[in-house]
């Protein structure tokens, strides 16, 4: 039997040459599924006609799908994006599932909760944690001492009675682009002596301009995890992240001291500019 599951593009084959375990696209369902292939039973209908009688199961489960077609009927196979679509399309579904569950439980058990601890934590694909950070237009920080980054998000509104739930996302960022070099091809940059005025073609400025005053950053608590021992961690708003911790408070604190140093610095900036 095959063990081919995907195919990296969209390619179709005959329904009697269908085997076991490869993905299809089984149409005339709304939507069209993607299913893999359980059993193929080639026979013959009453006018004669070679026929194949196919059982799929949908990719994430769900009742099995029975197809018959004609021998020489033509079926696509589902394609390695497809597939994987069909399987992160399942997963959120169930987790939906899962959080409709809980939300359930909450109301039937009716837990006493602790001021800290709410909080989530799911690790994500490579990448994902960039194109989440991009998408909720939050910083990445630190995760661990890893090469891991996370992103946490935090539920809107007061938190009058503690801490709003967290839910961090973390895993290995996106690679770093390559820099793309001094590819301006303007006379400016092969002077022989140093320049006074800025790259008319790139913008590059002189060397002695002056460089322009970096932006403010806001350092504040703006999240964190509480996973147990060893899973609580606090980030602060510029990216700054403490991780490994028992409690959220602990790691909270070291944020906490954090802000208070910026603080401090900025105070000495501000005073020494103004006694300048």
């Amino acid at each position: 039997m095959s063990e081919q599951t995907t195919n990296t593009e969209a390619v179709e084959v005959r329904a009697d040459q269908l085997e076991r375990r490869q993905h299809i696209i089984a149409s005339g369902n709304h939507p069209d599924v993607v299913a893999r292939v359980e059993h193929v039973l080639p026979y013959r209908d009453g006018d004669g006609h070679q026929m194949v009688a196919v059982m799929a199961m949908p990719v994430g489960g769900g009742d099995p799908l029975g197809k018959r077609w004609r021998a020489d009927a033509m079926v696509p196979l589902a394609t390695e994006k497809q597939v994987a679509t069909a399987r992160d399309e399942a997963a959120r579904q169930q987790l939906q599932d899962d959080l409709v569950a809980f939300q359930a439980l909450l109301g039937s058990v009716n837990p006493r909760l602790r001021i800290y601890g709410r909080d989530v934590s799911f690790r994500v694909e490579d990448g994902e944690v960039n194109r989440i950070a991009a998408a909720l237009g939050l910083p990445i920080g630190k995760f661990g001492t890893g090469p891991e980054k996370q992103v946490t998000w935090t539920a809107p509104g007061g938190d009058d009675l503690g801490p709003r739930l967290s839910v961090q996302f973390w895993g290995r960022p996106a690679p770093e682009p390559e820099p793309a070099g001094d590819l301006c091809p303007d006379a400016w940059h092969e002077q022989p002596s140093e320049p006074t005025e800025p790259c008319r073609t790139c913008g590059d400025p002189h060397p002695g301009a002056a460089a322009a005053p970096a932006a403010e950053q806001e350092h504040r608590l703006a999240g964190g995890s509480a996973g147990g021992n060893g899973a609580c961690s606090a980030v602060c708003l510029c990216g700054l992240t403490y991780a490994g911790f028992d409690t959220h408070r602990e790691a909270a604190e070291l944020i906490e001291q954090h802000v208070a140093e910026e603080a401090a610095k900025a105070k000495a900036g501000a005073a020494q500019q103004a006694g300048e």
